[in-house]
């Protein structure tokens, strides 16, 4: 059955006259006639009552009109989908983030590419850093907003912000009497840690920070 069949008849259908039917879709009647013919031949039902005087509806004209609904309407959101995601404008994009990120930068960019790609499902999902390299490398994501970023050469990285890390202390520590500006950065390396996170980004990027090497790397609990 050919689609452009089903369009034919279902203008047939719901205008009930060939005349007015053919115009609307901006063809000679004999044709449309002649489409109608083959597919009740094609069929093997009579689609259309013709003994009166204005045509109806058979039982099986009936049941075909509410396929035919269905089918042209599907296939015209298939259409209009595809053409979407082929631009970009549709489809579905998986985006991962570190739980910190959810209060940064990310929400606003959140906000900003649904407002110019309203017709994109955002599938938004939190994970830690090593969850987020399996997961890209497993294509189980397309985007992941990582801290510190992932290093592998198999992923595009493209930076989003840079920002300040800080260093809370309690009052009774023997750093918090330092001027900001004179931190030392020796006494970080002898630091603890605590985490809950199995990949602590965190502590890591604390290491990197104070550039300590790998035999006196910080511990964390």
């Amino acid at each position: 059955m050919e689609f452009k069949r089903l369009k034919y008849f279902l203008a047939v259908a719901e205008e009930l006259h060939l005349g007015r039917a053919a115009t609307r879709l901006d063809m000679a009647q004999p044709p449309l006639s002649r489409q109608i013919a083959a597919l009740e031949a094609d069929l093997g039902v009579q689609l259309f009552d013709r003994s009166r005087s204005q045509i109806r509806l058979t039982q099986a004209g009936l049941v075909l009109q509410d396929h035919a609904r269905q089918i042209l309407s599907r296939l015209d959101a298939a259409y209009r989908e595809t053409r979407l995601g082929g631009t970009g404008g549709g489809g579905r994009l998986r985006i991962a983030f570190v739980g910190s990120a959810s209060h940064g930068v990310l929400p606003t960019l959140i906000k900003s590419y649904r407002s110019f790609y309203p017709n994109v499902e955002l599938a938004l999902s939190a994970m830690n850093n090593a969850e987020l390299s399996h997961a890209l490398i497993a294509r189980d994501i397309d985007v992941a907003v990582a801290r510190p970023a992932l290093n592998d050469d198999e992923f595009r990285r493209e930076l989003l912000c840079r920002e300040k890390l800080i260093l809370a202390l309690p009052d009774n520590s023997h750093l918090a009497s330092c001027p900001r500006s004179a931190l030392p950065i020796w006494p970080i390396r002898s630091l603890s840690f605590t985490h809950a996170d199995p990949a602590p980004a965190m502590p890591i990027w604390c290491w990197r920070f104070a550039r300590v090497k790998a035999s006196n790397r910080p511990s964390w609990n």
